[in-house]
C-alpha cells in the first residue's frame, strides 16, 4: 500500500504542471466559447458557469505560475553547484518556457474582460498583478532559461503576453465609471429637464454655474438616488440630435427601431466588458498585430529547432500550449471583423470588405440578444408552490430565500405585438416630453401606469 502511494506521489509530481498548464488552457477555450453565448442566450446554469470561470481562470494560472516557479526553485537546490554552471536540464527549461503563456492567459481573451460592471472597478488590482506577475516570470526566465535555446522564443511570448495584459487593464480602467463618465459628452445645458433645473435655481436666489448644473444632471440620470424619488434617464443629446433622431426614426417599422436599439446595447456592451474599446484605437490595432505577428513566429522557429532532447509529452504540451494561442488570436480577428463595430467602421472606409462580410453573415441575421425578458413569479414565490427536498439544510445555511428565488425566475419571449405597442407608446412619450404637454413616463416612473389603473 505504501508502494502504490509512493508511485501515485511521484506520477503526480511528474505530471502536475503539466495537468495544470493544460487546465488554464482549457478554462481560455471553454470561456471563449461560452462568453459569445452569454449576450442572447439568458440560461442560468451558463452565466454561471461563465462566472465561474471568469473567476478560476486567474486562480488557476497565477497558482500555476507559483507552482512552476516553487519546482524549478526545488530543482535548483537539489543540483546545487552544478546547476549554476551547466543548468537545468533541458525540460526543466521547457517547463520554464511555458510561463510566458500563463501570461497569455491572464490577459484574458477578447470576448470578456469584465463579467459584471463592478469588475471594471478593479482595474487598479489587475495592474498590480500584472506587474507582480511579470516580475515572477523574468526571474523565472533568469534562473531557468538564460543562455538557453529557448530564451528568445521564451522573451517573445513575454512581450505578446505583456501586450496582452496591458490590453485588459486598459479595457478595464477605460470601463470604468470615473473614466467611463469622463470620456462620455457633457450634457449640453439646452436640455430641457436641465435648462429647467437651472432656471429654478437661479430663480430661488441660488449662484448657479455649468458645472453645477451638470452635477445635478449626473446624479438624477444616474443610478437610484435617495435624495431623488423620480429617476430620470437622459441620452447625453441636444434638442437637435433628438429631434434629428426622431425624424429619422418615427416612420420607421418597430422591427427598425428594435434592430437599432439591439445595435446600440451591443456596442454598449462591447465597450464595457470586452476589449473592443482597445481594438478601435489605432496604437492598440498595431499592438494587437505585433502580438499575433510574435506568436506565429515563435511557433515556426519552435517547430524547426531541434526537439530531440525535450521528453515527447513535453513538445506536444508546448505545440499545443502555442497552436492555441495562434487559434485565438485569429478567433480574435473574425469575432472583431464580424462585429457592428466594424461594419460602422467598413461602412465609409471599405465598402468591399464590407460586402464580403456581409455575404458570410448579414448583417439582420446576426443574433445580439435572446429575444427574451426576465420574469419573476412573485405570487408563486409568496404561496411557495415549489418546494426543495434540502430546504432545511438551506435555511440552516442561511441561503433558502436566494435558492428558492431561482425557482422562480424565468425568461418569456418578446413578441412582435409586444414590441410594436411599447414602441408606439414611446413615440408618444418622446412627442409629448418634447413639447412640454403634461406629465410624461420620464418623469414618473410607473405613475401613470398606476393612475390608468386607479391605483391612486
Amino acid at each position: 500500500m505504501e508502494g502504490l502511494s509512493s508511485h501515485l506521489k511521484e506520477l503526480w509530481e511528474e505530471w502536475e504542471l503539466r495537468v495544470l498548464v493544460l487546465l488554464s488552457l482549457t478554462v481560455q477555450i471553454v470561456l471563449i466559447v461560452l462568453e459569445h453565448h452569454r449576450k442572447y442566450r439568458p440560461n442560468l446554469w451558463l452565466q454561471a458557469l461563465v462566472w465561474s470561470l471568469y473567476l478560476s481562470a486567474d486562480a488557476v494560472a497565477i497558482y500555476t505560475l507559483g507552482k512552476i516557479a516553487t519546482r524549478l526553485a526545488q530543482m535548483r537546490r537539489d543540483l546545487g553547484a552544478a546547476a549554476a554552471t551547466a543548468g537545468l536540464d533541458p525540460d526543466a527549461q521547457m517547463i520554464a518556457f511555458w510561463t510566458p503563456f500563463l501570461l497569455l492567459h491572464l490577459g484574458g481573451p477578447d470576448t470578456i474582460t469584465a463579467y459584471s460592471l463592478e469588475d471594471n472597478e478593479l482595474w487598479l488590482r489587475h495592474f498590480l498583478r500584472l506587474v507582480v506577475q511579470m516580475v515572477g516570470t523574468m526571474l523565472i526566465f533568469f534562473q531557468a532559461l538564460t543562455g538557453s535555446e529557448l530564451s528568445v522564443l521564451s522573451l517573445l511570448i513575454m512581450v505578446s503576453g505583456l501586450i496582452k495584459y496591458g490590453e485588459r487593464v486598459y479595457a478595464l480602467r477605460a470601463a470604468s465609471s470615473e473614466q467611463f463618465r469622463d470620456s462620455t459628452l457633457d450634457p449640453p445645458l439646452h436640455c430641457p429637464r436641465i435648462l429647467e433645473e437651472y432656471m429654478l435655481k437661479k430663480a430661488e436666489g441660488y449662484d448657479v454655474t455649468p458645472h453645477v448644473v451638470i452635477e445635478v444632471y449626473e446624479v438624477n440620470a444616474g443610478h437610484n438616488s435617495e435624495a431623488d424619488g423620480n429617476l430620470t434617464s437622459y441620452l447625453v443629446l441636444s434638442i437637435e440630435e433628438r429631434d434629428t433622431s426622431l425624424s429619422i426614426l418615427k416612420d420607421k417599422s418597430f422591427h427598425v427601431l428594435f434592430r437599432v436599439i439591439e445595435i446600440e446595447l451591443g456596442l454598449m456592451y462591447d465597450l464595457l466588458y470586452t476589449k473592443a474599446i482597445v481594438m478601435q484605437k489605432r496604437w492598440g490595432f498595431t499592438l494587437r498585430t505585433v502580438s499575433i505577428l510574435l506568436t506565429v513566429m515563435v511557433l515556426v522557429l519552435f517547430s524547426l529547432s531541434d526537439k530531440d532532447k525535450y521528453s515527447t509529452f513535453n513538445i506536444c504540451v508546448t505545440f499545443l500550449l502555442l497552436s492555441v494561442a495562434v487559434f485565438i488570436e485569429i478567433y480574435a480577428l473574425f469575432y472583431l471583423l464580424f462585429s457592428d463595430e466594424a461594419v460602422c467602421w467598413l461602412k465609409d472606409r471599405n465598402p468591399a470588405i464590407l460586402d464580403f462580410v456581409e455575404r458570410l453573415q448579414p448583417l439582420y441575421k446576426r443574433r445580439r440578444w435572446s429575444g427574451s425578458m426576465g420574469q419573476y413569479n412573485l405570487l408563486s414565490f409568496a404561496i411557495k408552490e415549489k418546494h426543495l427536498a434540502c430546504h432545511q439544510i438551506l435555511q440552516l445555511l442561511h441561503v433558502d430565500q436566494k435558492v428558492l428565488k431561482f425557482l422562480y425566475w424565468g425568461n418569456v419571449k418578446v413578441t412582435n405585438f409586444l414590441k410594436e405597442q411599447f414602441m408606439n407608446f414611446l413615440k408618444e412619450q418622446v412627442i409629448q416630453h418634447r413639447t412640454f404637454q403634461g406629465p410624461s413616463v420620464w418623469d414618473h416612473r410607473g405613475h401613470l401606469t398606476l393612475k390608468g389603473d386607479k391605483w391612486d
